[in-house]
């Protein structure tokens, strides 16, 4: 069945490429892409929702002050009312909203469901009116912040991940698809039983997505970060629920092999992947590594980096965080062999 007749705008804005193919065709297809990288048989995991899963979405404005995505690779603007992968607590608010009456960089929508909150950005070297963006957004969302600074209500989002609760500043990063998420990170908690790991190294760690969900089961875990809110909402999050975890903030290029003793890696870089810094990541031969990856060519470069350091990929499971669209999440665990 071809999906795209739920989206209004699917010719013009090209995002959600795969809505022209069935659910079983986009699983398909993203299947024989990561079976063709790595030759390795991979388990599947769909999205409960084919759509309405999308948490978080960033938008642009015209001069007329239309709030909409940009075409893929160009900076033509496609505006919205609607987004058939947006949660519907966006939806509200997007069929609702007028014009925005000053220029605004971007703004991000960002809910747990319940509650939506608006992050706005300035353009370059100006400064934007936090009376006007308030009257512009009455009604329509329950709390502001504008370059950073908070100017109406609580912007912070909670949500329970692996029986953690977590409350996100509005510039942390969290998982778009809640769902799908909470299912990777008990699959990590699962494979991590089956280890038993004394020490784990949680780099890229955020906000404590994975790491803390460990801390949970009693794991002693470090977590390295560098943006500043992310550290900050995990440390938070051990003093909410009571958890000992060790939290660095600090750019992970800059960690210094031998620094630190653990037999488990946790990798969750960027789309760009960790490249040769691996290298330096692995230098004490930690038994056993974690990583999840959010492009596969990405994790294919990092998985021929580990082979030549003496890992070999132990199982691949996909999961479609980004169903409708070409992406895939990859959890990859590796083992170091004698």
């Amino acid at each position: 069945m071809n999906r795209s007749q739920s989206c209004p705008i699917f010719t013009q804005c090209g995002l959600c490429s795969l809505l022209a193919k069935s659910k079983e065709e986009e699983r398909e297809q993203k299947k024989q892409l990561l079976t063709k990288l790595f030759s390795q048989p991979i388990h599947f995991i769909d999205s409960p929702k084919e759509f309405h899963y999308r948490k978080r979405i960033s938008l642009r404005s015209n001069k007329n002050g239309v709030l909409g995505y940009h075409k893929p690779q160009s900076h033509t603007l496609i505006p919205i009312q609607y987004c058939a992968i947006a949660d519907t607590r966006i939806n509200i608010a997007l069929k609702n909203i007028s014009p925005c009456p000053v220029t605004i960089q971007s703004i991000e929508f960002r809910t747990n469901g319940k509650k939506l909150v608006a992050q706005i950005y300035s353009p370059k070297g100006r400064t934007i009116s936090a009376k006007k963006i308030c009257s512009w957004l009455d009604g329509l969302v329950d709390a502001i912040a504008l370059d950073r600074r908070i100017i109406h209500s609580d912007p912070f989002l909670s949500f329970t991940i692996s029986d953690v609760h977590h409350r996100f500043h509005p510039q942390s990063f969290f998982q778009i698809n809640s769902d799908i998420n909470e299912q990777l990170v008990e699959d990590i908690c699962t494979r991590v039983d089956a280890i038993q790991p004394s020490h784990i190294l949680d780099l890229f760690a955020g906000a404590g997505n994975i790491g803390l969900a460990l801390a949970k089961k009693g794991y002693n875990v470090t977590l390295m970060e560098s943006a500043p809110t992310s550290c900050s909402d995990a440390k938070k999050t051990c003093t909410r629920n009571n958890l000992k975890a060790n939290m660095i903030q600090s750019p992970v290029e800059k960690y210094t092999a031998g620094s630190l003793f653990f037999d488990l890696l946790i990798l969750d870089p960027p789309r760009a992947g960790c490249g040769p810094k691996i290298k330096d990541f692995v230098l004490t031969k930690p038994a056993n590594i974690i990583y999840v990856s959010c492009h596969p060519y990405s994790l294919k470069r990092d998985a021929s980096l580990l082979k030549k350091e003496g890992y070999t990929i132990q199982k691949i499971t996909a999961y479609n965080m980004f169903p409708g669209t070409e992406h895939v999440e990859t959890l990859c665990s590796f083992i170091r062999t004698p």
